[in-house]
């Protein structure tokens, strides 16, 4: 079961090492990589059930609340019973200092039937800190 503060999404300062733990997998802007759970924060390590992680770069950062830059997101896909659940962190910059937003559970992917083939792509791009508006994808 998750802990009650991973209900809440907030802004929290990561290290700079962490940031480029997870930054550095993230190679080519806007491809999707999985992440060694060993690396995720002993803050989200302490989610029960979790089975993979995945990060992805974004083409061009984009403004959230504070005067920060996201620039990454992460998301963290556990499992409970027979259903897999998908929880999205964005990271963010302020030029000097980088923070976490996150867990970000309200959109339709949250919840997938285990076994399931997880359609890793449609897990990003969900994370709207308060204030921030995030534009959709253009269409080709």
């Amino acid at each position: 079961m998750i802990q009650h503060e991973y209900y809440r999404c907030q802004w929290h300062k990561v290290t700079e090492d962490q940031a480029k733990a997870i930054t550095g997998c993230t190679t080519h802007p806007d491809e999707v990589y999985a992440y060694p759970l060993s690396g995720l924060l002993s803050s989200m390590q302490g989610i029960s059930g979790i089975e993979s992680a995945y990060v992805s770069g974004a083409i061009e950062s984009f403004d959230v609340p504070g005067e920060m830059k996201a620039f990454c997101e992460l998301v963290v896909i556990r499992e409970e019973g027979l259903t897999a659940r998908a929880y999205n962190w964005i990271f963010a910059s302020t030029g000097t200092d980088v923070y976490m937003y996150g867990p970000e559970t309200n959109f339709p992917e949250h919840h997938i039937p285990v076994g399931d083939p997880i359609p890793i792509h449609s897990l990003f791009g969900h994370v709207s800190p308060p204030g921030t508006i995030i534009a959709p994808a253009e269409e080709e």
